[in-house]
C-alpha cells in the first residue's frame, strides 16, 4: 500500500477498459482516494514537484500570478485561460526564443484566422478574451509598449441570444429520484443539485461552499462568487430543518476544510444518469492540445482543486483543451460560428495588379472579423472602397480628416450615412492602431447622429386583403409563385415577423402538429420560438401540399421557394411587395420599387393591434410589454416600447391610462 502512486492507479484504470469495464468518473474517484490516503499518511505523499523552468512557464507563471492575486479570478477561469495562451506562444515561438517585444498584430490575426472557425461562439469569446487579457498584462509589466488588445476584434454573439436549454420539472424529480441519499454521498449530491436547482447558483459557487457559509440560524448562505465577490443568500426555511442533520450525518473526513470535496466536473457527472434515461447522450468534441514538451510531475494549484492534469499548461502535466464539439445540431443553441461565403483569406487581386499595404490590411482585418461570426456584407465593401479612396490620396496612413472627407463624399446622402460610413472605418482604424501607430482613430463626436425610425404605416384589414388577393393573381407558369406570395404576406400579417426570418425558415423549422416555428440566429443572432394560430398552422399545411404536387422531390431544405425550387430571396419578395402596391393604390406607379408603405410595416402593424388590444381588454401592459418584446425578437424591451410614441392612437390610450390611475391614488 505504501507504494501506492498515480502510475499504478493509471495502469489499473487501462486494464479495466481493456477488460470491457465502465471506467466513467472512476479516475477522479480514485485520485480523491488517493488524496485521502495521503492524508491519512498511509500513502507517502509524493514529493515536490521540480518542473524544468523555462523562460515560457516563468512567463506563464507571473501571468497566472497576475489573474488571481490582481485581477481576482477564479481558479476555473484562469485555468481556461493559460491553455489558450500558452498555444500562442507556442505556435508563435516554438522551439525558439522567447523573444516577446517582437510580438505583433499580426501574430494574433493569424492565430485567430488558424482556429476561430472551428469554435463555438462561446468557446471562441473565450479565446479571445484570454488573448486581450494577456496582452493587457504585457504592456502594464512593461513586455511590450504598443497595446495589442485592440488588435483582437469582439466575437460575433450576444448575451441571451439563444433560446436556453432547461430541466423540466419531471426530469429534474428524476434526477433527484436516481440519487441514493441512503449513503452520505448520495445525501451531499443530493444537497448539491438542490442548490444548482432552487437558487441557481453557478457550479463554481457550489463546490467552493465550506460547512461554515451555511448559518442554518440566520436562514442564510455565503456564496462566493465571481471577482471574489461574496453574497448572502437567503435559504428556504424547510431547508435549515432538513439540512443540519444532513450535514451531520457526513463522516468527517469526506470533507476537505478549504470546500465541499467534489470536483466542478463531477456535477456535470451527476447528470448522467438521467442523458441516458432520456436518450441524449453526450457527443465527444474535438480536443486542442499543446505541443508536446518535457513533463515534470504534476502539482495542486490550491487546496481542493485536485492535481493539475486538467490544467493543460505546457510542461507541467499538460492535458488537452477541449472546447464543445461543433459538429453536431445543437438545435437553438449557437454551435460553430457564422462565416460568409468566402471567408478566408480575401488577399487575392486580379492579374497584374498591386495592393497597398493599407488595402492588404483591410482584406486582413475582413477576414479576420469574418473567421470571428460576422458577415461584414456592407461593411467590406465600404472599407474596399476606403482604401482605394486612400490610394488615390497617396496617404500611407489613416488620418481623422481623410477619414471624414470619404465619409461625406456622397453629397445628397441622409447624415445616418455619413455616421455610418465614418462608423466603419473608425472600427477599423480602432485595428489598424495596433500595427501601425501613426494612425488616427476619428473621433465619435464627429458626425453625430441619432437614428430616427420611420413613421410605421399601418394597415388597415381591407388594404392588406387587397395585397393578398393580389399576390393570389400573380403570373405564374406552374401556379406556385402565387401561393407563395399569398402565404408568405399572410404569415408575416399574422406573426409580425421580419422579412429575413421568415424566408430563412426551412422545412425542418416548421412544426404544424404543434403549430410551432423555430426562429433561428436572426437579427444580433437571436433565436425564438413563436407559437402560431391553428388557422395559420392550416394555412401553412395546404401551401406544402401545394409545394408538394407542383414540385414534387424537391432537393432544397426552404419552406418558401420560388417555381425554379430554390429559395425565395429578400429582394424579390421586397420588389414584389412594391409592385403589388402600386397595382392596389398603396404606392405611386414608379419604374422600381417607388415611395410608399413598405413590407416591414406589417411587422408595425401587428405589434400596434396587439397593444391596442391589451389597452381596450384593460390589462396592465407595462406588465404584458416583455412577453410582446420577446415574440418579436427585440432586444431590449425599450424597442418596443417606441411604438407608444410611435403610435397616436397608442400615445393616447397609455395618457388615458395615466390619468386614470392617478385620479385613483388621490385622497
Amino acid at each position: 500500500m505504501g507504494d501506492l502512486e498515480e502510475e499504478i492507479v493509471g495502469t489499473f484504470l487501462q486494464e479495466r477498459r481493456r477488460a470491457g469495464r465502465s471506467a466513467a468518473g472512476q479516475a477522479p474517484t480514485a485520485r480523491q482516494f488517493l488524496a485521502h490516503l495521503r492524508r491519512q499518511e498511509v500513502v507517502a505523499a509524493p514529493p515536490p514537484p521540480v518542473p524544468a523552468e523555462t523562460p515560457l512557464l516563468g512567463l506563464l507563471g507571473q501571468y497566472e500570478e497576475h489573474l488571481r492575486r490582481e485581477r481576482g479570478l477564479t481558479s476555473a477561469t484562469v485555468e481556461n485561460y493559460l491553455p489558450l495562451v500558452g498555444r500562442f506562444l507556442n505556435e508563435r515561438f516554438g522551439e525558439g526564443p522567447l523573444a516577446i517585444g517582437e510580438l505583433t498584430a499580426a501574430d494574433s490575426s493569424r492565430f485567430l484566422l488558424r482556429h476561430a472557425r472551428s469554435l463555438s461562439p462561446g468557446r471562441a469569446k473565450l479565446l479571445v478574451t484570454a488573448l486581450r487579457s494577456f496582452f493587457r498584462f504585457l504592456v502594464e509589466h512593461g513586455h511590450i509598449e504598443a497595446d495589442l488588445a485592440s488588435a483582437v476584434p469582439a466575437v460575433a454573439g450576444w448575451r441571451l441570444s439563444s433560446v436556453p436549454r432547461y430541466l423540466e420539472a419531471d426530469e429534474l424529480e428524476r434526477l433527484l429520484g436516481s440519487l441514493d441519499r441512503s449513503t452520505p454521498t448520495g445525501r451531499r449530491n443530493y444537497a448539491l443539485l438542490l442548490l444548482l436547482a432552487r437558487l441557481g447558483l453557478r457550479a463554481g459557487e457550489v463546490v467552493a461552499l465550506k460547512l461554515e457559509d451555511i448559518d442554518w440560524r440566520a436562514g442564510e448562505i455565503l456564496v462566493r462568487g465571481k471577482g471574489l465577490s461574496l453574497d448572502r443568500l437567503p435559504l428556504p426555511p424547510r431547508w435549515a430543518r432538513l439540512w443540519p442533520p444532513t450535514s451531520r450525518r457526513i463522516v468527517p473526513h469526506q470533507c476537505h476544510p478549504a470546500g465541499v470535496c467534489l470536483p466542478k466536473s463531477t456535477l456535470a457527472g451527476l447528470c448522467r444518469p438521467l442523458q441516458r434515461q432520456l436518450h441524449r447522450p453526450s457527443r465527444p468534441g474535438p480536443s486542442w492540445s499543446l505541443p508536446a514538451q518535457p513533463r515534470g510531475p504534476s502539482f495542486a494549484p490550491q487546496p481542493g482543486y485536485g492535481d493539475a492534469e486538467a490544467r493543460g499548461l505546457p510542461g507541467r502535466g499538460g492535458g488537452a483543451l477541449a472546447p464543445p464539439g461543433s459538429g453536431h445540431h445543437r438545435d437553438l443553441r449557437q454551435g460553430g460560428l457564422r462565416c460568409a461565403p468566402g471567408a478566408g483569406s480575401a488577399l487575392a487581386r486580379r492579374e497584374g495588379q498591386t495592393m497597398s499595404e493599407l488595402g492588404q490590411a483591410v482584406e486582413e482585418y475582413i477576414a479576420l472579423r469574418r473567421s470571428l461570426g460576422f458577415s461584414l456584407r456592407q461593411p467590406a465593401r465600404a472599407l474596399r472602397l476606403f482604401a482605394a479612396f486612400m490610394e488615390t490620396q497617396d496617404a500611407p496612413s489613416i488620418t481623422a480628416e481623410l477619414a471624414l472627407s470619404w465619409a461625406t463624399r456622397p453629397v445628397g446622402a441622409q447624415p445616418a450615412t455619413w455616421a455610418w460610413r465614418l462608423g466603419v472605418v473608425r472600427r477599423f482604424a480602432l485595428w489598424r492602431r495596433a500595427t501601425d501607430p501613426r494612425t488616427e482613430v476619428p473621433a465619435p463626436e464627429l458626425l453625430p447622429h441619432r437614428y430616427r425610425r420611420q413613421p410605421p404605416h399601418l394597415f388597415t384589414d381591407e388594404e392588406i386583403e387587397r395585397i393578398i388577393a393580389a399576390a393570389q393573381s400573380l403570373p405564374s407558369p406552374r401556379g406556385l409563385r402565387a401561393v407563395t406570395y399569398a402565404t408568405l404576406f399572410s404569415l408575416l400579417a399574422v406573426t409580425g415577423m421580419r422579412v429575413s426570418e421568415a424566408l430563412a425558415l426551412d422545412r425542418k423549422d416548421v412544426d404544424l402538429r404543434q403549430g410551432l416555428l423555430t426562429i433561428r440566429r436572426t437579427k444580433f443572432g437571436k433565436s425564438r420560438l413563436l407559437p402560431l394560430h391553428p388557422s395559420t398552422t392550416r394555412a401553412l399545411r395546404r401551401y406544402l401540399g401545394r409545394q408538394d404536387r407542383l414540385l414534387p422531390g424537391l432537393a432544397t431544405a426552404a419552406f418558401f421557394i420560388s417555381e425554379r425550387g430554390t429559395r425565395v430571396t429578400e429582394w424579390s419578395a421586397r420588389y414584389t411587395f412594391a409592385k403589388l402596391s402600386q397595382r392596389c393604390g398603396l404606392r405611386a406607379p414608379a419604374p422600381g420599387h417607388g415611395r410608399g408603405p413598405r413590407l416591414h410595416d406589417m411587422r408595425h402593424r401587428f405589434a400596434v393591434l396587439t397593444l391596442v388590444g391589451w389597452y381596450r381588454a384593460g390589462l396592465d401592459v407595462e406588465r404584458e410589454l416583455p412577453k410582446l418584446a420577446t415574440y418579436l425578437g427585440h432586444v431590449h424591451v425599450n424597442e418596443t416600447y417606441w411604438y407608444l410614441e410611435a403610435v397616436p392612437e397608442l400615445l393616447g390610450l397609455a395618457t388615458e391610462r395615466l390619468l386614470e390611475e392617478a385620479e385613483a391614488v388621490k385622497p
